[in-house]
């Protein structure tokens, strides 16, 4: 299909597509990382740097990384299906990227945020790195 039809007609874009994917890429934390947790963490609310976790590990800095705590990279991913009715309902109203996000995520799609506040409960990557990506937790 040509670029510009399939942006006149929704359904023909939802009838081509399977689902969209939206990645992130985030620092993984180096071995060296230390544990730490929210009774430890010097921060006024209850979590790391306002994320929902209990504990959490902390860059350091090693040889092996170069000092920087952190060695290569961990995904994040959305992934938008278009087998949800909702979602395809929204697509050909033509609403807005923000309210389409919305809807999905009502309907059950793991947003980038849900999964780097896991890699960060995980242990694989901290929170100054979702706060640095994403911004505080709450904007």
């Amino acid at each position: 299909f040509p670029y510009t039809t399939l942006f006149r007609s929704p359904y023909v874009l939802r009838s081509a597509t399977n689902c969209v994917v939206a990645q992130q890429l985030v620092r993984r934390l180096c071995r060296c990382a230390k544990q730490a947790a929210s009774s430890d963490s010097g921060y006024d609310s209850d979590s790391a740097l306002g994320l929902p976790v209990e504990t959490w590990r902390l860059p350091v800095g090693c040889p092996e990384c170069q000092q920087t705590g952190y060695r290569g990279r961990q995904i994040t991913a959305e992934v938008l299906s278009m087998d949800n009715l909702q979602v395809t309902e929204a697509m050909q109203q033509r609403i807005d990227a923000k309210q389409l996000a919305a809807i999905a995520a009502s309907e059950g799609m793991q947003t980038h945020m849900q999964r780097a506040i896991e890699l960060v409960a995980l242990g694989q990557t901290s929170p100054a790195e979702i706060v640095r990506l994403f911004g505080l937790v709450g904007n």
